[in-house]
């Protein structure tokens, strides 16, 4: 299982931070992304339906909405047609007083 972490800096309560992850795709077959499962409610994934072909990109926008004062870490799973096992990304920020 592959894993990445992706840093959302810091935020404020009731803010919404925003990473777009670009996807390439190094086979010869067409990747599909088929889910993305956020770990939590806090969390929402859009990406594009569409396959990727060989060498082509594509995009996840994981966008979490802040919520409780201080550090956050939460996982975000990529299924996909061509992988064995999924793909994990942690993302990890802090929440902050005003």
């Amino acid at each position: 299982m592959d894993k990445y972490t992706l840093q959302f800096g810091e935020g404020q309560p009731s803010d919404k931070k925003t990473v777009v992850v670009k996807v390439k795709n190094v086979g010869v077959k067409d990747l599909l992304l088929t889910e993305v499962v956020p770990s939590c409610n806090c969390v929402s994934a859009n990406w594009d339906k569409k396959p990727i072909p060989p060498g082509g990109q594509g995009t996840v926008a994981l966008t979490y909405e802040l919520r409780n004062i201080g550090n956050y870490i939460q996982q975000v799973t990529f299924f996909s047609n061509v992988l064995d096992e999924p793909a994990v990304f942690t993302i990890e920020g802090v929440v902050k007083n005003k």
